[in-house]
């Protein structure tokens, strides 16, 4: 029988959950909702822009960049409901009167265009039905289980932001068997190399072997709604710090190194070139930086090299999230595509260094010509960026 769906965000289903006051207060575990720390107001090094940001007719600054000051870090919330189906590689979590929970469903929407097109959903005309009956059959999770995963946490970025803040946040609990992971279909070997490296084994976990999968009593984080890559949540300062501390030798002796880190010829979800890069390390290598190519190291070694770093300039992207481990007061020089202007995303490399007390400064490449990658059909989108201009801020800060 198809039930006919409706969308509910954390706060209606908080609604229509919590009775009492005080259940707010209770681990979420045995409570209905967890708010693991009040929303913090982030500041941003908006004179670091002023001073050293490169502009042109055809690459001005952002609009959230040129303004910078703050912004708010929403806290990760967590809601506790019974009996869910979860489509295990997308997330979408759906509630057994046919609610769709609003967080679960971003990915797909963001991807797919919808649900649509996923098991157990049918659209007739205007209304969309979830066929819950022939999820029975697939495998029941009847413990407490946290859910805070979807398709793009296999990007590095999102991993971290979405679902390893979670993670982070109900350690203990995971650790102890108290609470299981569902981790999202088709994770990367080096995803559970991170949960590994926190204490999470595959024995704390759920690893989907299905489409589909139940969820007797499911936790979900808010963070699984993406806009953790938007507004980084400040938990992710505490999880880098963490991570250091478990992965770098205490009283170790440490190297303030340069680093430069490149997009080429490393695993890349898309395909962005710096098209005078060549030119950019000609200038930049004679000053002692050292090339990374992130997704080519181990984990640990990223951890070593980026918990090392005097001074950072990288091309926008999520290799970027291994800020989280650089030292407080650390450069930060993001190459960031004109293309990118007017995305929502264009700050968040800003914002998590505000969270880090790093010090930032963008410039902006102009645009080349596109391509088509022959071998996997996507579009390479290329940018250049003025290199007296990236040189100018990389000397105003090793000064």
């Amino acid at each position: 029988m198809a039930m006919p769906c409706r969308i509910e965000n954390f706060d209606a289903l908080q609604r229509a959950t919590v009775e009492r006051e005080e259940l707010l207060a209770r681990a979420c575990v045995d409570g209905a909702l967890h708010q693991a720390r009040p929303a913090e107001t982030i500041s941003v090094a908006r004179a670091w822009h002023a001073e050293l940001s490169h502009e042109t007719p055809l690459a001005p600054l952002p609009a959230d960049l040129r303004k910078g000051g703050a912004y708010t870090a929403d806290p990760v919330r967590f809601l506790r409901l019974d009996d869910l189906d979860v489509n295990a590689m997308w997330g979408v979590a759906v509630t057994r009167t046919g609610g769709i929970v609003e967080e679960s469903r971003r990915a797909a929407d963001y991807r797919l265009g919808g649900v649509e097109t996923l098991p157990g959903f049918a659209r007739h005309g205007e209304t969309l039905t979830y066929r819950s009956a022939r999820a029975k059959h697939a495998p029941l999770v009847e413990g407490p289980c946290l859910h805070s995963g979807h398709r793009y946490c296999d990007v590095y970025g999102h991993w971290f932001s979405d679902l390893m803040t979670a993670v982070w946040i109900w350690r203990e609990e995971i650790i102890s068997g108290r609470l299981k992971l569902l981790v999202p279909a088709h994770t990367p070997a080096w995803g559970l190399a991170v949960l590994a490296k926190l204490g999470v084994m595959p024995a704390h976990c759920v690893v989907p072997r299905k489409r589909r999968i139940r969820l007797r009593r499911a936790i979900l984080g808010s963070s699984m709604g993406m806009g953790g890559i938007v507004r980084p949540p400040a938990v992710l300062r505490e999880l880098g710090g963490d991570l250091v501390r478990r992965i770098v030798p205490s009283g170790s002796a440490v190297e303030r190194r340069l680093l430069y880190v490149t997009r080429e010829g490393d695993v890349n979800h898309s395909i962005r070139q710096l098209a005078n890069e060549g030119e950019l390390l000609a200038r930049l290598l004679p000053l002692g930086f050292e090339v990374l190519r992130p997704g080519r190291l181990p984990f640990d070694e990223q951890v070593r090299l980026f918990a090392s770093a005097r001074l950072i300039v990288a091309p926008h992207g999520s290799a970027l999230m291994n800020l989280i481990f650089a030292p407080a007061g650390c450069g930060v020089v993001d190459l960031l595509p004109w293309t990118w202007a007017s995305k929502a995303t264009a700050p968040w490399a800003q914002r998590l260094a505000g969270i880090l007390d790093h010090r930032y400064a963008v410039v902006m490449g102009e645009p080349g010509a596109a391509a088509e990658d022959g071998d996997t059909g996507r579009i390479i989108e290329r940018c250049a960026v003025d290199v007296d201009a990236v040189l100018r801020a990389v000397q105003a800060f090793l000064a």
